[in-house]
């Protein structure tokens, strides 16, 4: 048995007051509580639980707990993050060296609390495809001494993923990937290239390990099963399809007019998923809202219109919009990519979420992920509650979906992710005199 050991462990989001509670050996006679730094509870025996306040906002946190003996010494501590994204799929991946230190050999390493197979195993270095061996080995290329990511990701026949980055060189050891810390930066021109003191934390300039270019994963929420205006818009951009360019395109090239050029699309490599408001409690010491999710697709022949109206999930009588917008929000700073999250409301927008939806879109700021609100209806005509969300974008033609998606594009298409060596919360960093003013974080911290 550990010395000590959390018993709550914060699998979702959480705020506000609630109950701690943790085991700890004999040897343990006295637990210190700390939240963020700050001591907020001392416990000097059996039943070891702590009541602590996370705040009345959501905000990632770090729950530490230290034990002491009879003697006073400190002999254990333990540590969880608190909002912050916690898979059920993790991945690591182990680099294996020859004699001289050098990468021959990565093998990928994973566990899963959601399947015991996967579905697929992926690795890429530098963003190009490495072959997996049934092993999961991959042979490393010859590599120079600057540092270069690789990335593994597996998936799970359920869908489930998990994600591990590392970085190599000739002449640099793998990084743990608990020691990176992925940092969304949005980059417009051409800035400087001088890392040295690009980010800070706690007014100490972090190491940069590499900047990264990746592709982008969108998560739309919206009503599991709408159709009135999904369709209204599918036979808008049949009406598309008819005539102009599109028409002109299909007689031209011989593509079928199965295949949808009148549609709309993110960048050749972003995938988009859909995570549905509607909620399911999950078992456990910690109560955790559950949020179905679609599997994540590529956009590909079919575009962003295509998806949006052919994909739904079974309606619920309670929808929780905000409420799925900040797990989408956890979910998308889990991705290690280029994000964002678009809400898509209807006219028949109701809430019954815990949240409202200026938490939310606080959250989402808080952790470094832009947040589009889209409507499929007259934004003058929606619900009163809709307008909480503050700037709603109309997207009910192919026109005003086609402008939409322009702009989330250009903003996609800024971002980068920025390696920094530590174990850091999102508002912990901050930039520093490097960075310029081509740079600037996606957090937006209050």
């Amino acid at each position: 048995m550990d010395t000590i050991a959390f018993l709550t462990l914060f699998l979702g989001l959480a705020l506000g007051p609630t109950d701690v509670k943790l085991s700890a050996t004999d040897a343990v006679k006295r637990i210190e509580v700390r939240l963020d730094g700050a001591s907020v509870a001392t416990l000097a025996s059996a039943p070891w639980t702590a009541r602590v306040n996370l705040g009345r906002t959501l905000v990632p946190h770090r729950l530490s707990a230290i034990a002491y003996d009879a003697s006073g010494e400190r002999i254990a501590s333990i540590e969880q993050k608190i909002n912050v994204p916690r898979p059920t799929t993790e991945a690591r991946i182990v680099v294996e060296h020859d004699r001289a230190g050098v990468p021959r050999k990565a093998r990928v390493v994973w566990n899963s609390v959601a399947s015991r197979n996967l579905r697929n195993v992926s690795v890429d270095l530098d963003g190009v495809p490495l072959t997996v061996a049934k092993d999961l080995s991959v042979a490393l290329p010859p590599l120079s001494s600057t540092p270069h990511i690789l990335r593994a990701t597996v998936v799970t026949p359920g869908g489930d993923s998990g994600e591990a980055t590392t970085l190599i060189g000739a002449s640099l050891a793998a990084e743990s990937d608990s020691q990176l810390t992925a940092v969304a930066v949005e980059v417009s021109g051409t800035p400087k290239r001088d890392t040295s003191d690009l980010l800070r934390a706690g007014g100490r300039p972090v190491r940069v390990m590499a900047v990264d270019k990746v592709s982008a994963e969108v998560i739309f929420v919206r009503h599991p099963a709408e159709k009135e205006a999904l369709m209204a818009l599918d036979v808008d951009a049949r009406v598309h399809r008819r005539s102009g360019s599109s028409m002109n395109v299909a007689m031209m090239t011989g593509v079928s007019e199965d295949r949808d050029t009148s549609d709309v699309h993110l960048g050749a490599d972003d995938n988009i998923r859909f995570l549905w408001p509607t909620v399911s409690m999950g078992a456990g010491e910690t109560k955790a809202a559950l949020f179905p999710s679609s599997r994540s697709v590529h956009t590909g022949d079919h575009g962003l219109r295509w998806w949006l109206s052919h994909i739904s999930a079974p309606d619920s009588s309670q929808l929780r919009y905000a409420d799925a917008v900040a797990v989408a929000g956890l979910q998308a700073l889990g991705s290690r990519r280029a994000r964002a999250v678009v809400l898509v409301l209807d006219a028949n927008y109701r809430d019954s979420s815990a949240l409202t939806p200026a938490a939310a879109r606080a959250y989402l700021d808080q952790v470094g992920v832009p947040l589009y609100v889209w409507s499929l209806a007259d934004p003058d005509k929606m619900p009163d509650g809709a307008s909480a969300w503050g700037a709603i974008e109309d997207v009910s033609t192919m026109d005003k979906l086609r402008d939409a998606t322009k702009r989330l594009s250009t903003q996609l298409a800024k971002q980068q992710i920025v390696w920094a060596e530590g174990d850091f919360l999102p508002q912990d960093v901050t930039l520093g005199p490097s960075a310029g003013e081509g740079i600037k974080l996606l957090t937006k911290s209050k």
